[in-house]
């Protein structure tokens, strides 16, 4: 940026001398890629970065999103190996996504409407939860690219395609694709998410999106090698050429959102109940909901035993619940049972709230509890006698003074870590010593 100033003014009054018209209205002038320490690339330095070895070691479209992802525009960047590999890993995870996908699509093409078909015509909470979503995101990435800010948009869609559509919507959507009812729906979303994800992140990453664009399922009457091909209809042979996505394509369903950001809220707080107590992922363990809306929350339920492994999950309403300020023994209840006016929380159970329930945990059976606290204290006083160590060596100054810079360095890290392990302990202490009341 200190002489690009120069080579645009050349070019511009070159082109007012011999064309008589100004050659271009705005110009996007970005930051320099330094080393991993800040300094300036240069052959005097020796601190070079060859781009063809970096894309043979994590490919190119990692390299492409690295120097793209989470920069702002005219700022300097450091380059990291670091943050390539966490690009690829993206790739990877955009890979595997595409996987599921397709090997679900199977046999499966979409009708000749399907590139207009909008959230407002799903039916299932999660699809249009989803879509909504997606629509978001290409009014946010428009936005931004408006602004010139690909730094912004990158990061818009990678938020989009790996936290929500594959860490969420792809669960969700093993849910549906065993129903028979929401099947064929579910694929429909499938292919529509993960064919507008592809389209969004092809200026950012063309390489793994045109690879994986060339996969996907075509209407059978028209067929990108036919003579009546019509963007509208089916994608074109290549996604370089394909209509990039706009806002308005998705319809947005505020409520959609709201309800599944709690589903996810209630499925986050079981998981984290369950660590908190070390119950091994994929291990079935009961669970206990007290809802504002019982009929909202059973619809939910499916996906709360798969995700959350609460099975068996008990619903309950909140309407005229008792609350006592002496807990009681948690009783079981039949079905019919469960929307009885009075309802005490269950002993010995460990508890979270999310915006319209409360979870529970019953812990009876599944730990025991004292056992349980007294490893914790006795980890809690193993790390405290190893901290004073760490404390005493680092107030040391002949330590300091003497020891090498690596050392050093070592003995503040651990001493940090053990910080972060103490305070996570005494945590999950005091949740046990309260469900132990």
């Amino acid at each position: 940026y200190d002489i690009i100033f120069f080579w645009v003014a050349r070019m511009i009054f070159s082109s007012l001398e011999f064309m008589g018209q100004v050659p271009f209205h705005h110009v996007l002038i970005h930051g320099l890629v330094r080393d991993s320490l800040g300094r300036k690339m240069s052959k005097s330095l020796g601190n070079g970065v060859d781009p063809l070895e970096v894309i043979e070691k994590y490919g190119g479209d990692a390299l492409r999103i690295s120097l793209i992802s989470g920069v702002a525009m005219g700022s300097d960047m450091r380059f990291f190996d670091e943050k390539v590999e966490g690009a690829r890993n993206f790739c990877n995870k955009l890979w595997n996504a595409a996987r599921y996908c397709l090997a679900n699509l199977e046999g499966w093409q979409p009708s000749g409407t399907a590139s207009t078909q909008t959230s407002s015509q799903a039916s299932s909470l999660t699809s249009r939860w989803i879509l909504s979503r997606l629509g978001r995101t290409a009014a946010a990435v428009e936005d931004a690219m408006n602004r010139y800010e690909p730094g912004e948009a990158l990061d818009t869609i990678i938020d989009f395609v790996w936290n929500q559509f594959c860490d969420w919507y792809i669960e969700f959507s093993k849910e549906d694709l065993a129903n028979p009812e929401t099947a064929a729906e579910a694929k429909f979303v499938l292919y529509q998410v993960l064919k507008t994800s592809l389209a969004l992140l092809h200026p950012f990453a063309p390489f793994i999106t045109e690879e994986l664009w060339s996969y996907l399922p075509t209407n059978s009457t028209n067929e990108p090698n036919s003579s009546n091909l019509s963007r509208n209809t089916c994608q074109p042979n290549n996604l370089i050429i394909a209509t990039y996505p706009v806002p308005g394509m998705f319809a947005l369903d505020a409520d959609a959102e709201e309800q599944v950001d709690n589903l996810i809220e209630v499925i986050k707080g079981i998981r984290n109940m369950r660590a908190e107590v070390n119950i091994p992922t994929g291990k079935r363990e009961k669970a206990i909901l007290l809802v504002d809306d019982r009929p909202a929350w059973e619809n939910l339920a499916s996906y709360i035993k798969r995700l959350a492994w609460a099975e068996p999950l008990e619903i309950l309403s909140k309407k005229g619940a008792a609350r006592s300020g002496e807990p009681q023994e948690y009783k079981e209840t039949t079905k019919s049972e469960t929307l009885k006016e009075s309802w005490e929380r269950p002993r010995h159970a460990l508890a979270s709230v999310a915006i319209g329930a409360e979870m529970f945990l019953p812990l009876a059976g599944v730990i025991d509890i004292d056992k349980e606290i007294a490893r914790l204290e006795k980890a809690v006083g193993e790390l405290k006698q190893d901290l004073e160590r760490t404390e005493e060596r680092l107030s040391n100054h002949e330590f300091l003074a003497k020891a090498p810079e690596d050392i050093v360095e070592k003995q503040r890290k651990r001493h940090q870590d053990n910080n972060e392990k103490l305070e996570t302990l005494k945590k999950r202490l005091e949740m046990l010593c309260q469900a132990r009341l």
